[in-house]
C-alpha cells in the first residue's frame, strides 16, 4: 500500500513539473538584454515656437502655421544606442487669423540612434567628441479655436553631426564634469492638417518646403542634466528648448 502511495506522489509531482515548465519560473535566468530600468529612462520639459510656411492644398495661397507647444517627455533606452520617447502636452495657436482661445491636444513618438563617435584629441584647447546621430518622430497636434478644430500631423527627421567639449574641472566632489554639445546637419517635415476657417469649414494644408536644417546646442551641468536649445530652419524657424533628467 505504501508503494502505491509513494508512486503516486511520485507521478504526481513529475505531472506538476511538467505542466509547471509552461510557466515563465522555468525560464531561463539569463536575459537577452541586461540593465535596470531606471538606468534606461530619462525625463524632461520642452517647449517649441512653432513658425511653419504652409501651403492649402485647395489652391486658396499660402500662409504662415504660429502656435506654441508645450509638453512632458519620457526616453527609454532600448539599445545602448537607440532611444525610444513618447511626448505628450498640448499646443495653442497664434497670431492675428488663427489665435487659439485654449491649449489643445499634442502627442509625439520617435527614436534616437547613437550612429558614431570619435574622440579629437589636437588641439588641445578644441579637444572633444565628434558624433553623428539620426532622429526621427511623428507628432500630433490640435488647437481649439472660434471656428473648430484645427490639427496636423508632422513627420520630422534629421541627422546632426555633433561636436561635444568636455570641462577640465570637475563641479564636484564626485568628479562629476559639464559639458558643451553643439550640433547641426541636415534634416525633412512632412506636415499634412487641417485649418478650421469658419464653424464646420475647413481647409487642407500642407508645408511649403520639405527640406532643411536643424541647429542646436546642450549644456550638460552634470552627465545627469542637461539643457537644450534647438532651432528647426525651413522657410520659417521653429525654435525651442528642453530640460532632460537622466537616470
Amino acid at each position: 500500500m505504501k508503494l502505491r502511495l509513494i508512486a503516486v506522489v511520485v507521478l504526481l509531482m513529475v505531472a506538476y513539473a511538467s505542466y509547471a515548465a509552461t510557466f515563465p519560473g522555468s525560464i531561463s535566468r539569463e536575459p537577452l538584454v541586461r540593465g535596470d530600468v531606471s538606468d534606461r529612462l530619462s525625463v524632461g520639459l520642452g517647449y517649441d515656437r512653432i513658425e511653419r510656411g504652409i501651403t492649402f492644398k485647395d489652391g486658396l495661397g499660402r500662409d504662415t502655421l504660429q502656435a506654441d507647444s508645450i509638453s512632458g517627455y519620457v526616453g527609454y533606452n532600448a539599445l545602448p544606442w537607440l532611444t525610444t520617447f513618447i511626448t505628450a502636452g498640448a499646443t495653442t495657436l497664434r497670431g492675428d487669423q488663427w489665435r487659439s482661445h485654449d491649449y489643445a491636444l499634442r502627442v509625439s513618438a520617435g527614436m534616437n540612434a547613437y550612429i558614431w563617435e570619435g574622440d579629437v584629441l589636437k588641439p588641445a584647447f578644441a579637444a572633444g567628441r565628434i558624433s553623428i546621430k539620426g532622429t526621427a518622430e511623428v507628432l500630433r497636434h490640435e488647437a481649439d479655436t472660434d471656428a473648430g478644430t484645427t490639427d496636423w500631423f508632422e513627420f520630422i527627421a534629421a541627422l546632426p553631426i555633433g561636436y561635444e567639449i568636455f570641462d577640465r574641472y570637475v563641479t564636484s566632489s564626485s568628479g562629476l564634469s559639464t559639458s558643451l554639445a553643439l550640433y547641426a546637419g541636415p534634416a525633412i517635415s512632412v506636415v499634412d492638417g487641417d485649418m478650421a476657417v469658419s464653424p464646420g469649414v475647413t481647409q487642407a494644408f500642407e508645408q511649403d518646403q520639405l527640406l532643411g536644417a536643424v541647429a542646436g546646442a546642450d549644456v550638460f551641468f552634470a552627465p545627469s542634466f542637461s539643457v537644450g536649445f534647438k532651432a528647426l530652419i525651413f522657410d520659417k524657424v521653429t525654435t525651442g528648448a528642453s530640460l532632460r533628467f537622466h537616470f
